[in-house]
């Protein structure tokens, strides 16, 4: 391969004086400003020979040491020249000899025994092979998005390309370098030396394109996660990988040395804090702290990095085990690096704390207990759907956790988890399950989100609603496609694409991000026959996301909606929604298909129709008529009907959208969702029966089934008068035929004010 380097122009940006090194080179590169060169004319004709398998590794040090004394002086006085094995390289540093200096700091890496590995969990398997092969033709793969990277003008790699769809996430992994471990792994499997020298080339194309800017630069080369990725992934590994081989040349080691420093001192300087950024950051401080002490810093580095991973282990987690974005991707990136951080301290011979080993604990707890019978995790804000029981079985030896491989194992081993559903009440996360250890096509399962908006990576879905029966996820949330700021961006951030409701057609606002104080204990119960959840989303509906740039604006639209959902167990789901707005406005309740189901519409009536899986039915409860239709696909008038499980994806998905005029400025509706594991459904009837203001009362008829007669309280808790003389004193009942009365938080009495059943203990 033949690289071209490119003029640089650095009008905006000044360039450090450690850096100056490499503008030379770049003005060798190109005399008088205006010829351009081959990387020929770059380096000396000895290290052409060399990279080709011939030529003298001395003579190239000698012509690289008289390019530029300054920048190899400057290097030098950041090593710390008293460690053990530097003898020599102190020797030539005092003669000022920095031909030999060179020379004995590359010999004594390349003796040097090979820095520990750490047994973090791998990343998902790659074809080295493949990829490596790839990366000849100047193809990669970056998040299933295939292109060939270009050059600019003269000849150089375009390290800022944006992928075919001009998506700056694709320059972000190309810059993650991810690509170097799998020259290496080629290079292990086949021997082929080719795989050596293009992992020496691209680390050298890399550092001369891309000298070290004085500030901050957020850009795909200089973004802080970019350098701390880096360090974490492939250079500071790879540096000690390819040490056997002549192809990784002297001169292209050397000078991936100066920059693995000079990145090190850049993420110590501008790292994040509280953010997942900031975790994959200073794990990029901690490896290269570790992987190359003979840096001076290196022990600030370590030290640095262990005071805002301490800080991030106590910030970033609620005390529930959720992580503060509240989205299972970014959940597990953190679990994964807090992983990551605390291998490096093992391996290294450092303390671990006890409170971040416990941390861990609970967000693993937390992915676990939310996870899908089926093993998959959340599909909420901006996550990709992931499999949590997968990602997490190989932990199991570590934490030695009996309600974890009873989870792993579907209940084939371990003690059965204490709870059924589960809340986490500092995340606003409700899991409602029928049980632990059943078959996937038997269990039954609902996300219920009435939690803060989080603290990144949000989308405007509060209240939203997941269902999983018959052994799939049948309601969803409809992801997040990618972060390219456009119609799409828009559709899959905001409401719309979330089983809530819109007012005049606009969905809801950024809302508080961070929870200060857990749900309160009214706003919920578990009990062994029921579960019941109520929230209330109060911040207006206007589609206000920083995030996304609408695409037309509309009128401001004040308003509140609350929505309660109880579960009778191994039954269906009841969810009753209240609106409250200035004035009568259009409603609009959509509810999202997973892609994988046929929808059937009868009347106001919804249902799945997929012979040999688990249906649902959905059955509108309301004093209004509602008009529905079926949405898949749609692009104009505006987007509907997608579906995002993995970015960059999408694909076609049904939404049922209901809608309706609200008949004052308070709308109170309700919906039974009820699941069956074949496509016949029994004949449900749902009837609104009297109730005061701010409250709804309903009864539920299912032949074969006891007949249930629920009451909610949407606002104050006010006494509800039920069948049979019965009257509530709290949150929610549940009467049934036959049965002992089911009450949330509060008492059902009798005509003579006798309490004939009570709220159960959570």
């Amino acid at each position: 391969m033949v690289f071209i380097i490119e003029k640089m122009v650095c009008s905006t940006i000044r360039l450090k004086e450690s850096t100056s090194l490499f503008l030379l080179f770049f003005l060798l590169a190109f005399p008088g400003g205006a010829q351009q060169k081959s990387r020929d004319v770059l380096l000396p004709k000895s290290e052409r020979q060399l990279a080709n398998g011939s030529g003298s590794a001395d003579t190239s040090l000698d012509s690289f040491c008289r390019q530029d004394r300054s920048s190899l002086i400057r290097f030098f006085g950041n090593i710390n020249l008293t460690y053990p094995g530097l003898g020599k390289v102190k020797q030539a540093v005092e003669r000022k000899d920095w031909p030999t200096a060179c020379k004995q700091l590359l010999h004594y890496y390349g003796a040097k025994p090979m820095v520990k590995s750490i047994n973090t969990i791998p990343e998902l398997p790659t074809d080295a092979v493949k990829e490596a092969t790839a990366a000849f033709q100047h193809v990669f793969t970056f998040q299933g998005i295939t292109d060939t990277l270009p050059k600019t003008a003269s000849g150089h790699f375009n390290w800022l390309y944006q992928g075919p769809n001009n998506d700056v996430e694709w320059a972000y992994f190309l810059n993650r370098m991810g690509y170097l471990s799998s020259l290496h792994e080629a290079y292990r499997q086949t021997q082929q030396p080719r795989f050596a020298r293009l992992y020496n080339s691209l680390v050298l194309d890399w550092v001369l394109a891309n000298p070290t800017p004085a500030g901050e630069v957020d850009n795909a080369t200089w973004r802080v996660l970019e350098v701390g990725l880096r360090l974490l992934g492939p250079w500071s590994t790879t540096f000690y990988q390819f040490q056997k081989t002549d192809l990784f040349t002297p001169v292209t080691r050397m000078l991936m040395l100066m920059s693995i420093h000079d990145q090190a001192s850049y993420v110590r300087r501008y790292h994040r804090t509280h953010h997942n950024h900031g975790v994959m950051e200073l794990n990029g401080l901690t490896k290269a702290a570790f992987y190359f002490p003979e840096f001076k810093q290196s022990g600030e580095w370590y030290q640095h990095a262990l005071a805002g991973m301490s800080e991030e282990f106590s910030f970033l987690v609620y005390p529930d085990g959720a992580m503060k974005e509240l989205t299972n991707s970014y959940h597990w990136v953190v679990v994964r690096n807090f992983l990551t951080y605390l291998d490096l301290l093992k391996t290294f011979g450092k303390p671990v704390p006890a409170s971040m080993h416990n941390t861990v604990e609970k967000m693993c707890s937390y992915m676990l207990y939310t996870a899908r019978p089926d093993g998959d995790g959340l599909l909420n804000n901006n996550a990709d759907l992931l499999n949590n029981v997968a990602l997490l079985k190989p932990l199991l030896p570590t934490f030695h956790r009996p309600d974890w491989q009873y989870i792993m194992t579907s209940g084939k081993a371990g003690k059965k988890p204490v709870q059924t559903s589960v809340i986490f009440p500092w995340a606003g996360h409700f899991i409602m399950r029928n049980g632990w250890g059943l078959p996937v096509q038997k269990s039954q399962f609902a996300f219920f989100d009435v939690g803060p908006w989080g603290t990144a990576h949000q989308h405007n879905d509060k209240l939203h609603l997941s269902v999983f029966a018959g052994g799939r996820e049948i309601l969803c949330d409809a992801g997040r496609l990618y972060y390219k700021v456009d119609k799409w961006r828009q559709y899959f951030n905001l409401s719309a694409a979330h089983n809530v409701v819109l007012l005049d057609g606009r969905g809801q606002d950024k809302t508080v991000e961070e929870a200060l104080t857990p749900l309160p204990p009214a706003s919920y119960s578990l009990q062994p026959e029921l579960d019941f959840c109520m929230g209330t989303y109060n911040g207006g509906f206007n589609d206000i996301n920083p995030h996304v740039k609408m695409m037309g604006a509309g009128e401001p639209v004040s308003g509140q909606h609350t929505r309660a959902v109880i579960y009778l167990k191994n039954k269906y789901w009841i969810v009753v929604d209240q609106v409250k707005t200035d004035k009568p406005r259009t409603v609009t309740a959509n509810w999202h298909f997973n892609p994988q189901c046929a929808v059937v519409q009868d009347g106001s009536t919804v249902f799945t129709n997929d012979t040999g899986k688990g249906n649902l039915v959905i059955i509108p409860a309301s004093m209004e008529t509602w008009k529905v239709g079926l949405l898949k696909g749609q692009e104009e008038p505006s987007v509907q009907g997608w579906y995002s499980e993995k970015y960059n994806q999408r694909v076609p998905a049904i939404c049922a959208e209901y809608k309706t005029e609200m008949p004052a400025a308070v709308f109170t509706f309700a919906w039974v969702l009820y699941p069956s594991a074949t496509t016949r459904f029994p004949a449900i009837s749902v009837q609104l029966l009297p109730a005061p203001p701010d409250a709804l009362r309903l009864q539920v008829n299912i032949p074969g089934e006891e007949k249930a007669e629920v009451a909610v309280n949407l606002g104050e808790v006010k006494p509800i008068s039920l069948s049979n003389g019965y009257q509530l004193n709290g949150r929610c009942a549940v009467l049934r035929q036959g049965k002992q009365p089911l009450v949330v938080q509060g008492e059902l009495n009798d005509q003579q004010g006798k309490r004939v059943a009570e709220s159960k203990p959570d």
